[in-house]
Order: C-alpha cells, then sequence, then structure tokens
C-alpha cells in the first residue's frame, strides 16, 4: 500500500508491504540525527528519528520516495511539520536502504 492508501502491485491487500528492508545508517546519517535533536530537542521526546528509522524497514521506495539519481532518493515530512525534515538515503541493487542525511528546514 502506498502513502495515499492505494495497494501497490503485489502488496497484500491489507497494507503490509510484500517484503521488509534491510537498513542501515552512515555515520553522517548519525551526525545529522544528533544535530538535529540538539537543535530541536521536541524531535528526541516524539522519537522522530527512530519512527523514520522503522519507516525505512517497510518504506516503499517507488511509491513513497523521490529518487534524485544513481542509487540516491529522499523523503520529506509534511510541510506542516517544523522543522521539515529531508531524508537521504541509498537504495542499493539489493534492496537495502542505507540512511544517509537528514536536513532540518524551518521555512
Amino acid at each position: 500500500m502506498n502513502a495515499a492508501g492505494f495497494p501497490t502491485e503485489g502488496g497484500s491487500g491489507n497494507g503490509i508491504p510484500p517484503r521488509v528492508n534491510p537498513v542501515g545508517k552512515s555515520d553522517l546519517w548519525q551526525r545529522c540525527r544528533e544535530q538535529a535533536e540538539a537543535d530541536y530537542p521536541w524531535l528526541v521526546g516524539e522519537g522522530v528519528f527512530n519512527r523514520l528509522e522503522a519507516l525505512a524497514v517497510v518504506l516503499d521506495v517507488e511509491e513513497d520516495a523521490r529518487y534524485i539519481g544513481g542509487y540516491t532518493w529522499f523523503l520529506r515530512t509534511p510541510e506542516d511539520y517544523v522543522p521539515v525534515l529531508t531524508i537521504y538515503f541509498t537504495y542499493e541493487r539489493d534492496g537495502r536502504i542505507v540512511l544517509q542525511a537528514a536536513h532540518p528546514d524551518e521555512r
């Protein structure tokens, strides 16, 4: 099922993805997370990065993210969310997602 709630081809029909993604985190991801949580302490209390990392496990990359080039993709949190977080990750040939960086933007 995609973010809009519609079934995707090959899905189970009940919202559960047909597979789960192995997920890794780069050193830069960890530094970005630490900086964002220092700048916006409420992110820690709400568990925002923990939820983003859990989302990566079930993310349907082609349906829910935007392609940049090579193996690189990104996601953005909703515009009414402050700060808006842009999440950069690579999607490897073997289906592995590696969270690469996060950028908070207060727009």
